[in-house]
C-alpha cells in the first residue's frame, strides 16, 4: 500500500501510485518553462487538512467587498496537471476577478497545503491562510465521512505536517479553528487585514457565501455550503459523540508529535 499526500483518498496500490507518478512526470515536463504571473491582484490561498474549517474561513471571507472567491475547490496547482494548466486555470480566475472589480482572489483547496512551493513558483507574492483544528475533532469528522480511523489519523498527520511547513513561511497566517469560532470578530478581522481586505461584523452572521449547494457539488460540499451560510457555530469537543475512549486515546497517541508542534 502506497500513500500519496496530494489526493483525498491517499491510499493506493503500488501500480496506481506508479501510474500516477508517471502521469505527473509527463504533464510536468514543461514546468520549468512556464513563466510567473504578472498581476497587481492579491492572491490568497486557504489551505489545511479537510474538515478543519477551511470552508468556513473562505465562505465568510467571500462576503467581503473586493474579494473574489472561487466557489469550488479548483485543485489548480495539483501536480497531476502541470504548471502550464495551473497557469491557465488560475489566470481565468484572475480575469473573472478583474471583471468583477475585485482586488483579491481567494481560493480554497485544502490539499493545496501540499502545493505551497508550486504556487509560489507562479505567484511569488501569494499569501496563505493555514487553518488547523485539534486532532480529535478533525479525525472524528473524517471518521464519520470515510469510516476508517487509520485513514483519518494518517490524513490528519500528513496534512498538518505540511501545514506546519507552510505556516512557517513569511507569507502565511496560522488560524486555529478553536480560536476562530470562540472569537470570530477578532480572528476574521485579522485574516481580512492579512489578505488586504476590510472586515465588517455582519459577514460572520448567516447569509449567502460563494459556496452554494447544487447537484454538482457532491454531498460533502453541499453540507459544508449549507453550514457556512449559517451563523458561526462552535463545534468544539464534538469527538465525544463519535469516539470511544480507546479510539480517542489512539488518536491522541498517534497525532502527538504534530499536534504538539501546532500547540495542541
Amino acid at each position: 500500500m502506497m500513500r500519496d499526500r496530494f489526493t483525498i483518498d491517499h491510499r493506493m496500490s503500488f501500480a496506481s501510485y506508479f501510474a500516477l507518478s508517471a502521469k505527473r512526470l509527463i504533464r510536468g515536463a514543461a514546468d520549468p518553462f512556464v513563466s510567473r504571473f504578472d498581476s497587481d491582484l492579491t492572491s490568497v490561498f486557504v489551505v489545511g487538512c479537510g474538515h478543519s474549517g477551511t470552508t468556513l474561513v473562505a465562505g465568510k471571507m467571500s462576503r467581503l467587498s473586493g474579494c473574489y472567491c472561487a466557489n469550488w475547490e479548483t485543485n489548480a496547482f495539483h501536480p497531476d496537471v502541470g504548471l502550464y494548466w495551473s497557469k491557465a486555470v488560475y489566470g481565468t480566475l484572475m480575469q473573472v476577478a478583474r471583471g468583477l472589480g475585485a482586488r483579491v482572489v481567494l481560493e480554497k483547496t485544502p490539499k493545496h497545503v501540499h502545493c505551497h512551493v508550486r504556487i509560489l513558483r507562479l505567484l511569488p507574492a501569494a499569501r496563505f491562510v493555514v487553518v488547523v483544528r485539534n486532532p480529535l475533532d478533525t479525525c472524528a469528522s473524517l471518521f464519520r465521512r470515510f469510516g476508517s480511523l487509520d485513514f483519518a489519523i494518517e490524513r490528519w498527520n500528513m496534512d498538518n505536517a505540511a501545514a506546519l511547513d507552510v505556516a512557517a513561511a513569511r507569507s502565511s497566517k496560522l488560524v486555529r479553528y478553536e480560536e476562530l469560532v470562540s472569537n470570530p470578530q477578532s480572528e476574521f478581522s485579522s485574516i481580512a487585514s492579512f489578505s488586504g481586505l476590510s472586515w465588517f461584523a455582519e459577514a460572520a452572521e448567516g447569509g449567502v457565501t460563494a459556496f452554494r449547494a447544487d447537484d454538482s457539488s457532491g454531498p460533502n460540499m453541499i453540507l459544508r455550503s449549507l453550514q457556512v451560510a449559517q451563523p458561526i457555530e462552535a463545534r468544539v469537543n464534538v469527538w465525544h459523540g463519535v469516539f470511544t475512549p480507546a479510539m480517542a486515546d489512539e488518536v491522541t497517541a498517534r497525532t502527538r508529535r504534530v499536534a504538539t508542534a501546532l500547540g495542541y
